[in-house]
């Protein structure tokens, strides 16, 4: 169930946002519902206390500096696979999204057709990553005369170098196999990892920041690679940029 929590300081814009969010649940028959909406932080935060909830939208100005990316801090903290999007006038703060992994950023003033795109791409990852946790991810990748079998969960980053496709893992090693990237691409679950590159692909909850005028990705374990040309508008989509 997707428990929806919605949080904004402006009175008007907070009463528009709840009734297009119920009106796209019952219009999708979405499993979700709900569960506080509110103008207050201190108001979420002592929901939290003592109720769940997985999806958030957010304010991140709140009138107060930071005050709704301080939230999405606490609540990234406490729960690492909640939903946090960010609806706002301030552009600016987009790089903060990333920093609390949001799965999106809408400006304002957003639509009912943007928010129902949003909501539906939520339930469809909701879905998929129950399927996905309920059993074990594994790559299966040849090393030479032999068969390695690795956690896709464990996979930051994999890199073409010369002849040969290099597999970094959290824990610094490295599996080197000879698979076109385009091969270990359509193993790996969509909703995890994205091809940033002709020579990489990342798994997005390694990512810290992404610098669109550098054209790179700085990951949470020190590494950075480049975004390629090709990929850089599918790659900000996620992150609803464009």
């Amino acid at each position: 169930m997707l428990n929806i929590v919605i949080c904004e300081d402006d009175k008007i814009w907070l009463h528009s946002l709840t009734k297009i969010i119920q009106n796209i649940i019952e219009k999708n028959n979405l499993e979700a519902q709900i569960v506080l909406k509110s103008t207050n932080i201190e108001k979420v935060r002592e929901f939290l206390k003592n109720n769940s909830a997985n999806v958030f939208f957010l304010d991140i100005d709140f009138n107060a500096e930071k005050s709704g990316y301080a939230l999405a801090s606490e609540i990234r903290q406490s729960n690492v696979s909640a939903y946090i999007i960010f609806i706002t006038a301030y552009l600016e703060y987009l790089m903060l999204a990333f920093k609390v992994q949001a799965f999106d950023f809408l400006p304002k003033p957003v639509t009912s057709e943007i928010l129902e795109a949003t909501l539906m791409n939520i339930s469809e990852n909701y879905i998929n990553h129950k399927h996905l946790s309920s059993q074990p991810h594994k790559l299966n990748i040849k090393m030479g005369t032999s068969i390695s079998s690795i956690n896709t969960s464990d996979i930051v980053l994999i890199e073409k170098v010369a002849s040969k496709t290099v597999i970094h893992l959290v824990n610094n090693d490295q599996k080197a196999c000879r698979h076109p990237l385009e091969y270990l691409e359509s193993k790996l679950p969509s909703n995890h990892y994205i091809r940033c590159h002709r020579a990489f692909i990342v798994n997005k909850k390694f990512i810290e920041e992404i610098n669109t005028k550098e054209n790179l990705i700085f990951l949470e374990t020190g590494f950075s690679c480049p975004i390629g040309g090709k990929y850089k508008k599918n790659l900000l989509k996620h992150y609803s940029y464009i």
